[in-house]
């Protein structure tokens, strides 16, 4: 596998300051429906934006493959503006446009209005004290939105003219914050090439999986909750110059790529570091190279990003990186441990529907707070039959969740609970627990 670091990237770094960032644009949406318009094409919920909140968002095909990626925030109730990588923004500004048809929106490419400024370190915190990441106020500069830490600094993206009396900094070096943020750009190179989970952006809360229809969404819930993900991304530095949509090959396997390359910059500490989507089956053993299966050896970092969880490296490979002095932290690898999903159906009474709905859904998020990543459900038949309503209650284990284990324990403890329901139901339980097929 790729060499791991589980010591992180560095946060000595005396980047601070601001820069104009000439790689994104701003497509701005406006009108009584245009927020009703974008929450049909985008993954995020754009109905329930706010006044101080900020989305990531994807826009995909029909096939679920993002076609472009978004930092989205509310200016007004009939104003929003999206901040995309420039070189994409003409043809997402088109493509979008063929499908406002009636709509009360109008949309229109606003970068020259609203440039766009990143900010590090001092000149970002002055500017967002109390302010959670994803959110952004106004200040004289302008509206500043908060953005996911990255090396131990706060960045912060401000839609506004250059801030006056703070220090400019080198383009390259954000770009860097960029990639080890692990906060993937969708670029004209990486067009079509990956669904939302495949470059983590639903763990950054880009994908809204309750929000209804937008292009592409049943590739992307099926995805989700059939446990079909086998690539995600991961960070990592190779001593070699690299670019968006370079491949990845793996040594075991060099006729065919085993990933591709999101976002690459140039890194302070020497080589470049890149975000890339990668098979999950290569990070267990082998190595993984830049460009063609000699090419340069990829060395994995760890994503500090807190909504992020970066694989672990498998245990031999841990224990091999404390002979090189890393030790970083690890959990138990993943292997070998096929994932069930647990079904329970029953009936009750609809005159108990409430009671059943209540206390079903405290167990569940006891259940959820004791186990994180275990995910639970309670879904409903939505029509009575002779007076019962049935239901059924789903258990699962989300992708990549870094110990949970959906086994005959949990299962048990799940039994234990329905303790609870005891006199509402019509009937028995039934339990069904199933596993993935293999490909």
């Amino acid at each position: 596998m790729a060499a791991d670091d589980n010591g992180g990237m560095s946060t000595d770094l005396a980047i601070q300051g601001a820069v104009r960032l000439h790689h994104w644009g701003v497509i701005r949406a406006r009108g009584a429906d245009a927020a009703r318009f974008l929450h049909g094409q985008l993954t995020s919920d754009m109905l329930n934006l706010g006044a101080e909140r900020a989305v990531p968002a994807g826009f995909c095909s029909a096939k679920g493959r993002l076609q472009a990626s978004f930092v989205v925030w509310q200016r007004a109730a009939d104003e929003l503006l999206l901040a995309c990588a420039a070189d994409l923004l003409a043809p997402t500004l088109k493509r979008l446009s063929m499908f406002v048809l009636r709509a009360q929106c109008k949309l229109d490419d606003a970068s020259a209005e609203w440039p766009l400024q990143g900010l590090v370190g001092e000149a970002a915190a002055s500017r967002l004290a109390g302010v959670a990441v994803w959110a952004h106020r106004e200040t004289p500069d302008g509206t500043v939105i908060r953005l996911p830490d990255a090396a131990g600094l706060q960045r912060a993206l401000l839609a506004g003219p250059a801030p006056e009396g703070v220090p400019a900094i080198d383009a390259g070096a954000w770009r860097w914050l960029e990639v080890a943020s692990g906060v993937p750009l969708i670029e004209a190179a990486t067009v079509d090439q990956f669904v939302p989970q495949m470059v983590n952006l639903e763990l950054i809360g880009g994908v809204d999986f309750k929000k209804g229809c937008y292009p592409g969404q049943e590739v992307v819930a099926r995805s989700q909750y059939r446990g079909t993900l086998k690539r995600r991304m991961f960070l990592f530095d190779v001593p070699a110059a690299a670019q968006a949509g370079q491949e990845i090959f793996h040594d075991a396997d060099p006729g065919q790529p085993a990933g591709l390359v999101a976002n690459a910059a140039p890194s302070p500490q020497g080589g470049w570091s890149v975000l890339a989507e990668i098979k999950l089956a290569t990070l267990d053993s082998g190595s993984l190279h830049l460009g063609a299966p000699d090419g340069p050896a990829l060395v994995r970092r760890e994503l500090r990003t807190p909504c992020l969880w970066s694989r672990p490296p498998p245990p031999e490979r841990r224990e091999a990186d404390r002979t090189d002095g890393f030790h970083g932290p690890g959990r138990p690898s993943l292997a070998g441990a096929p994932m069930r999903e647990l079904f329970i159906y029953y009936r009750s009474q609809s005159a108990h529907a409430a009671t059943v709905q209540s206390r079903v859904h405290e167990f569940q998020a006891a259940l959820c707070r004791a186990h994180p990543g275990l995910v639970a459900r309670l879904l409903r038949r939505p029509e009575e039959r002779h007076g019962l309503l049935t239901w059924m209650e789903t258990y699962a284990i989300e992708p990549m969740a870094p110990s949970c284990r959906l086994d005959d324990d949990l299962q048990q403890q799940i039994e234990r609970h329905a303790a609870c329901l005891k006199g509402l139901l019509d009937g028995e339980r039934h339990t069904e627990v199933f596993l993935p097929c293999a490909c």
